[in-house]
């Protein structure tokens, strides 16, 4: 079955094999355990025996025994009324008679087909006032488990003699006790507790103890609504591919942003790390759905916060506000946001009051560690040999150059060397010092001066209620963190809905949401800075403090020859001293986000409804880099503009004594109005939902940074300096003028859409829907036409399982979607007009205003397109228990932004341009498993999911570029970034071929099919036509083509365990090593070098080569560095979280209605990988993430 579903949608041989593995482990994980034998007939008799079960359950039952299609509106269904129902034998006629017995429905059997309405006609109840009504003054009771545990908060509410729920309720106190007064004869009473089964009594003075029941083995079919943004739906009546992640699962995982608790728990999306794209301005997260869809455009989803597109930063949205978070995949659900949901799109719904709600309030406390980074996770180079690569260098004369320069450091044991060499220090010292610095390792030092354990304090509550006509929902959240340097922030949110129904046809909803943040950030120097001396660029030994602790200064920018004497100490201090300048320079940033919106709807006729809605966001963000006047920063400015007197020796300082603060405003605004019709009507087996409308949005930025100099904060004062003149300064004496204000420039960016989305679903199991929108830009395009782009999308559904001749045991339902659309991708910073900004020249220019012409007229642009064609399947099997979707997908990407070479003699600013050079192809497989494999009356519950997803994303076509298919275009990029090359994905790894070293010690690649080490006659070669040069191999991609998720969750009694794993397969990343040239000219290490070829033969045991001073052959490093011997597999599994949970007793709380403790343990690290040489495929030489422990608490009241 594996081997003929896989073939037919069109993955290779290769891959469907590990289709197989999968799926078999997911047959042994959740199938098996799931697995039972039953033997079912296809008759007209009716034999069903369900204890306290809903009414559509049982019409399920009676529906796939007797194969008659039953026909209904579902809601008219009581949804919270469960009964005991019994037949054996029994006609449908006799099943349904008794079921409907009590109930406001009838039935009507028309051939195969039975529809079930409301009564009519029913003779109402005497309301004269002569009508006399029995009621029991007080009712009382009490509820339980089925051990005789008190279920404190139990809710008791009071139904009519309709069974529908009236205004009377109560909630049962600390022992499970409840008392309601004036209830009617003939009333009954419904109990419901979270994780019981609810149940329904009939009122009595004393109705004594009501045992609940947990949830039993079959799992209820519950009917989940997603909000796509625009409309919500039915999550099992849409074509579309959406993943619907609800707040239990958001909460499976901690932290301050939303976005990072999707990792692992949905499928369809993944991290990239370690990508160099996205150090991209326009890429806020480092997430992607179903592959890229782009090459050098935005690489970012689309963020939707409460139905508008969302502005502002990620981190101002509290985690704790959150109900639910929905993942638009495909075309079909994507099309309708029109030119910007190419790359996906994700749909966060903020928690909201409800109607006829009583006072409730929910809160979490927690608070977050994480352990203190490790820098020795990072390969280096011993201190001792580092030092003996230096001596040999300084015996060599490489360092003569520099021994008497100015701003060129020595590192210090250079130093040493060259004191030594010039008689300033005696030999028996040198050889003293050397041997210290031999001990030092920077890392060390610096880990226990400046890192610390971060940590992370939150409070968040929210209050909220309702009548029958308003409800409300207040929030408000503290977040106070600690880095692991020490520095301080904090975060306040605070959130306001209200939805008002004035009348019964007008619905006005508001919402206000507030975001401060502020931040005290220490300007701590970063550790690869320190070790950075003159050309030296990783020092491992450079000291922070002497052997007897104290603070030793570093070099940098300035040697230490030049710093003794310079100014004769006329000077301020000019060293530098790290441990303490880190209390000196601090960045303080404040961050304030505030958005209203307002949203109406009026029903004008059953089923039709308008809507005008209107959001407006504003984000302000004000960074002020301060630096005290002892800081280095400040003495480095002060000294370099100081201007002394050749006679009297009298200092002017150019920058004045004190501080100085640089400081920098933003703001972001945007505003959205959009107007909407709706339509949603059943007409009897015929459900219609529509909608069109029309939006319009702006969304404008800008900026002013300044210098003030001179501060002085007690009492508060600063000076003004000269920002005319030019002044010579040291060390050069090159004349410089102190920077003036910045005005950073304005932009204002429009768009205007239409868009139109229907569904139409006959018999409640045949669908079809489709949507469309327009975009409208002046971005793009010359012509009308060109600055519209239409996007549209179909989609068709089919519910096998509701078919007449659909009758099975195993499979409960059964329903499988296609769906054709595209959708766009726009990059703001593109644009088809010319482009030009105006500044104004320096004084000493004649300060007249400049023209620049940053941009060329392009009026060819136009937007990036993606189509995608989605199959699919939701099903459910062993009464429910298992649970499941899978869908394949292949998506087309058009037009797509890149670089092609354009005639600089047109214009000589640049030799490319920007235009729409590339189409690229992708395709792929999402599997999601939920599955309850125990389920005992005890307590004990056990359940799985499993999340596979596949995909594989390559370049089509890349016009304009004559070495499109070469893959020596990726040989430099190591896999880290996207490299278009022809038939290979977009993250590709490709390396020369390796053939050993040679009896000297030289690497061998191959040229023509032979061994050689005419290194550059191989990389010619390579660069001319890699693969038919024979001396580069293709390797693969550098991105996972497997991803997903095993998680566990267990449950007995009070106690909860979650436990999640994530994997990821099919991919390579390339080792760190050694490069002689880089080590001489740089000072880059490895400790490779430790297993360099010495001797003859040592080409039988090692790889590395020879190390040859000087080094002077062109290639040998490359060859070497390049060469496939290097790439590992990055395939590996890695825990990543694990939760446990405590409900506490209500007995023991009796003014709450829940309180849950929770330990939170993340970022454990891999459990298993492929590589060999590297603690973590998704860091290699890197700083792993630390461990992150979570402990809170979340209550109700």
């Amino acid at each position: 079955m594996y081997k003929k579903y896989t073939l037919n949608i069109g993955i290779g041989s290769a891959v469907y094999q590990k289709y197989v593995r999968i799926m078999q482990l997911t047959t042994v994980l959740l199938i098996a355990a799931l697995m039972q034998v039953s033997a079912a007939s296809f008759a007209q008799k009716i034999t069903v025996s369900l204890k306290n079960a809903p009414i559509e359950t049982i019409l399920r039952e009676i529906r796939q025994q007797s194969g008659f299609d039953l026909y209904y509106d579902g809601r008219i269904i009581p949804k919270h009324k469960r009964v005991d129902f019994t037949v054996a034998d029994a006609s449908v006629e006799e099943a349904l008679t008794q079921l409907l017995r009590g109930l406001p429905l009838s039935y009507q059997v028309d051939g195969r087909m039975i529809a079930i309405t409301e009564r009519k006609n029913e003779i109402p109840p005497p309301t004269t006032a002569t009508t006399l009504i029995l009621a029991y003054p007080e009712v009382r009771g009490r509820v339980v488990d089925s051990v005789g545990n008190p279920l404190a908060g139990a809710s008791v509410r009071v139904l009519n003699d309709k069974g529908k729920r009236t205004t009377l309720q109560t909630k049962t106190d600390g022992n499970g006790y409840f008392e309601l007064k004036n209830v009617p004869e003939g009333y009954q009473l419904e109990l419901s507790y979270i994780g019981y089964v609810s149940t329904t009594v009939v009122a009595a003075a004393d109705i004594g103890s009501v045992v609940l029941k947990a949830v039993p083995s079959e799992l209820e079919e519950v009917e989940v609504m997603v909000n796509t943004g625009y409309q919500s739906l039915k999550a099992n009546e849409i074509n579309g591919e959406i993943v619907h992640i609800d707040n239990r699962t958001l909460n499976l995982q901690a932290g301050t942003n939303i976005l990072d608790r999707l990792n692992g728990v949905t499928n369809g999306l993944t991290f990239n790390i370690g990508k160099n794209n996205y150090n991209n301005p326009q890429n806020k997260t480092n997430i992607v759905i179903r592959g890229h869809s782009t090459l050098n455009g935005p690489l970012d989803p689309l963020i939707v916060l409460d139905n508008f597109v969302y502005e502002g930063d990620i981190e101002n949205i509290n985690p704790n506000d959150v109900a639910s978070v929905a993942i638009l995949k495909d075309a079909a659900a994507t099309s309708i946001y029109g030119a910007r949901g190419g790359n996906g799109v994700i749909v966060i719904t903020t928690k909201k009051g409800q109607f006829n709600q009583p006072l409730s309030i929910q809160g979490n406390v927690s608070a977050i560690v994480t352990a203190a980074p490790n820098l020795f996770d990072v390969p280096q180079l011993p201190s001792a040999d580092y030092i003996g690569i230096e001596e040999m260098m300084f015996k060599n004369g490489y360092f003569n150059g520099i021994l008497n320069s100015l701003t060129t450091p020595l590192t210090p044991a250079v130093k040493v060397f060259a004191d030594r060499s010039a008689g300033k220090i005696s030999a028996a010292d040198s050889a003293a010092m050397i041997d210290w610095l031999k001990t030092v390792d920077t890392r060390r030092q610096y880990q226990d001066a400046f890192y610390g354990k971060a940590l992370t304090k939150q409070y968040a509550v929210n209050v909220g209620g309702g009548s029958a006509k308003y409800n409300w929902l207040l929030s408000a959240s503290r977040d106070e963190n600690t880095d692991h340097y020490g520095s301080t922030s904090g975060k306040n949110n605070a959130n306001l809905h209200h939805t008002f129904k004035p009348i019964k046809p007008l619905t006005i909803q508001t919402s206000v949401y507030y975001t401060g943040r502020r931040g005290t950030q220490d300007m701590v120097e970063p550790f690869g800075s320190l070790t950075r001396v003159g050309s030296r660029q990783s020092v491992p030994y450079v000291p922070l403090f002497d052997p007897s602790g104290n603070v030793l200064p570093i070099y940098r920018g300035y040697s230490q020859h030049y710093l003794d004497t310079v100014g004769q100490g006329d000077l301020l201090d000019w060293y530098f001293y790290p441990t303490i300048d880190r209390t000196q320079d601090r960045r303080i940033s404040e961050i304030s986000e505030l958005s209203a919106s307002i949203q109406t709807r009026y029903d004008i006729i059953p089923g039709l409804s308008a809507q005008v809605m209107y959001h407006v966001q504003q984000q302000k963000s004000d960074i002020s880099n301060e630096h005290d006047g002892d800081s280095y920063y400040t003495r480095d400015l002060i000294n370099r503009f100081a201007q002394i007197g050749e006679n009297d020796r009298t200092v002017k300082y150019i920058v004045p004594l004190g501080g100085i603060i640089s400081r920098s405003q933003a703001a972001v605004k945007s505003y959205n109005f959009r107007s909407q019709l709706n339509f949603n009507r059943r007409f009897a087996q015929h459900n219609v939902q529509a909608m069109m409308g029309f939006e319009m949005r702006e969304v404008s930025t800008e900026g002013f940074s300044s210098t003030t100099y001179g501060y002085i904060n007690d009492p508060l004062s600063y000076q003004s300096v000269d920002h005319v003149n030019s002044y010579p300064t040291r060390p050069s004496s090159s004349s410089s003028i102190l920077g003036a204000p910045i005005i950073e420039p304005s932009v204002i960016n429009r768009f205007v859409s239409i868009y139109g989305n229907f569904s139409y679903l006959f018999l409640d199991k045949y669908s079809v829907s489709a949507s469309a929108r327009k975009d409208g830009s002046n971005l793009y395009g010359v012509s009308t036409n060109e600055k519209w782009k239409p996007l549209w999308s179909v989609g068709l559904g089919y519910d096998l399982s509701k078919e007449s001749f659909f009758s099975s045991k195993t499979i409960n339902s059964l329903r499988f979607k296609a769906s054709l659309g595209y959708s766009g991708n726009v990059d703001l910073r593109k644009s088809a007009v010319p482009v030009i900004g105006f500044t104004t020249n320096a004084p000493q220019d004649g300060g007249f205003p400049r023209g620049n012409i940053g941009t060329i007229p392009n009026p060819s642009l136009k937007w990036e397109q993606v189509r995608q064609v989605n199959l699919g399947a939701d099903f459910a099997l062993f009464r429910n228990r298992l649970r499941g979707s899978v869908s394949y997908y292949f998506k087309d990407g058009t037009d797509l932004y890149g670089p092609r070479r354009y005639d600089y003699l047109v214009w000589g600013a640049q030799s490319t341009l920007i235009t729409n050079v590339a189409n690229m192809s992708g395709k792929g497989i999402d599997i999601a498993l939920d599955g309850r494999v125990v389920d005992q009356n005890d307590g004990l519950k056990w359940d799985m999911a499993l999340i596979y997803n596949f995909n594989r994303s390559i370049t089509k076509d890349y016009f304009y570029a004559d070495d499109k298919d070469n893959l020596a275009r990726v040989l430099s990029s190591s896999g880290s970034m996207i490299t278009p090359v022809v038939g290979k994905p977009l993250y590709a790894l490709a390396a020369f071929r390796w053939g050993g070293l040679d009896a000297e010690g030289n690497p061998q690649g191959y040229l023509n099919g032979e061994l050689s080490n005419d290194y550059a006659a191989i990389i010619n070669a390579g660069y001319g036509h890699a693969e038919k040069s024979g001396g580069v191999v293709y390797i693969g991609p550098a991105v996972p083509e497997h991803f997903g998720a095993f998680r566990q969750e267990l449950q007995f009694k009070r106690v909860s365990l979650q436990l999640n794993m994530t994997y990821k397969f099919g991919y390579f990343f390339r080792n760190s090593t050694i490069m002689y040239s880089s080590l001489i000219n740089n000072g880059y290490a490895h400790p490779d070098y430790l297993k360099r070829w010495k001797n003859p033969g040592d080409e039988h045991t090692t790889n590395v080569p020879s190390f040859i001073y000087p080094q002077t052959i062109y290639g040998r490093d490359d060859i070497y560095s390049n060469s496939e011997i290097h790439i590992e597999k990055g395939d590996h599994i890695r825990l990543q979280f694990v939760q446990i949970g405590y409900h506490l007793d209500q007995r023991i709380i009796p003014y709450f209605s829940s309180v849950n403790l929770y330990l939170n343990v993340s970022n454990l690290g891999v459990v298993w990988k492929a590589a060999k040489k590297v603690k973590d495929p998704d860091y290699p030489d890197q700083v792993l993430p630390g461990k992150t422990f979570s402990f809170g608490l979340r209550f109700g009241i």
